[in-house]
């Protein structure tokens, strides 16, 4: 061998072939990094939505199992809070899907807050934090979309006491108040003391508990665990409440007496003008579902100038689901969102059934 051919190195064609295969190895390997990202992202995306929606019916859950339940008088002396009428009564109360006759809940809303058509919520009292003025609290939860159609699942606290002087009460504290302790048959206006956009303030007693929350629905079931049936069917003027544990009714028993089978029954006036008597019951359970979506996709969707759709109106589904109407409805509203015009990811559905204590803490 010549001097020459020992240093013969690579020639233009091999040059050229060792390009093209590293070339083709770059983008193999990057095609596949890219897709391991892309699942790495959508796992990682996943895991933060099954966490959040868990623990938002986890937060829910504590809060109820602390819910006050329903009297019929709750002493406050007018002189303690110039909202109650000398010589009133006050009531602890739970309501589903409270507002105005004419608005909703949005009447009460602030103007950079809008309801989420057709969601549910609740309002009540709970045992919490002790103040000068007590440990009951009003609380409650609610969906609103945002200037920027970011959907939040609000969660409603107000301290007995005030704020800025503790040994005061609170001005925006209320109860239902009733001078006789009774309602003629089943009067909606007992969610009067939720009014006012003081209670709905974001920055002094409503706190987002979650973002991105699609649908919000709550169901009251009986000790039978049936949906408690709406108000309006026996009231019509008693709309948009679908319960009020002010109202007049009987709530079926846990027993197999034939009197304790009967199904839940609002009550009307017992004749010649006597008003029936408030119930002053919680439901036995409540059936909790929300629907959570994808920050990622819904930016997207924000990008294309396209709007969210409303969530199923309930009623349109009762006729043929009794028992799981509020289920039927919300994976529908799942289906639609996952697929076209809007195709968003990350949908995924948290569903928690909560017994109430009858008896309070």
């Amino acid at each position: 061998m010549t001097h020459a051919d020992r240093q013969r190195g690579f020639t233009l064609v091999e040059m050229m072939t060792a390009s093209a295969i590293l070339g083709v190895l770059v983008v193999v390997l990057a095609t596949m990094m890219n897709n391991v990202s892309k699942i790495w992202v959508t796992s990682r995306d996943k895991i933060t939505s099954l966490q959040n929606g868990r623990a938002i019916l986890e937060f829910m859950s504590r809060d109820l199992q602390r819910i006050a339940a329903p009297k019929i008088s709750f002493g406050v002396p007018a002189a303690q809070n110039a909202s109650f009428p000398a010589y009133s009564l006050a009531f602890i109360q739970f309501l589903q899907d409270a507002g105005t006759a004419s608005g909703g809940l949005q009447d009460w809303l602030p103007d950079s807050q809008t309801a989420v058509p057709n969601s549910s919520n609740i309002f009540g009292q709970v045992y919490g934090e002790n103040t000068p003025r007590g440990n009951l609290w009003i609380f409650g939860y609610y969906l609103a979309e945002d200037d920027n159609q970011t959907r939040w699942l609000y969660r409603l606290a107000v301290s007995p006491s005030d704020a800025n002087n503790p040994a005061n009460a609170n001005p925006d504290y209320r109860l239902f108040a009733s001078g006789s302790g009774a309602q003629p048959g089943n009067d909606p206006s007992g969610n009067a003391w939720l009014g006012g956009a003081a209670m709905f303030n974001p920055n002094k007693y409503a706190f987002p508990l979650g973002e991105n929350i699609m649908a919000f629905y709550v169901v009251c079931l009986d000790y039978h665990r049936q949906p408690i049936p709406w108000l309006s069917q026996a009231n019509p003027a008693a709309a948009p409440l679908k319960f009020n544990s002010a109202a007049a009714f009987v709530m079926p028993q846990i027993s197999g007496t034939a009197a304790a089978d009967q199904a839940f029954v609002y009550l009307q006036s017992t004749g010649a003008g006597v008003p029936v008597r408030p119930a002053h019951k919680l439901p036995a359970a409540l059936r909790i579902s929300i629907l959570t979506a994808d920050k990622k996709s819904l930016k997207r969707l924000a990008a294309q100038s396209q709007s969210l759709p409303a969530p199923p109106d309930l009623s349109d589904y009762r006729a043929g689901h009794k028992l799981d109407y509020d289920l039927v409805a919300i994976r529908a509203y799942q289906k639609t969102l996952t697929e076209a015009p809007y195709n968003l990811g990350g949908v995924l559905l948290f569903t928690l059934n909560i017994n109430l204590n009858q008896g309070g803490p």
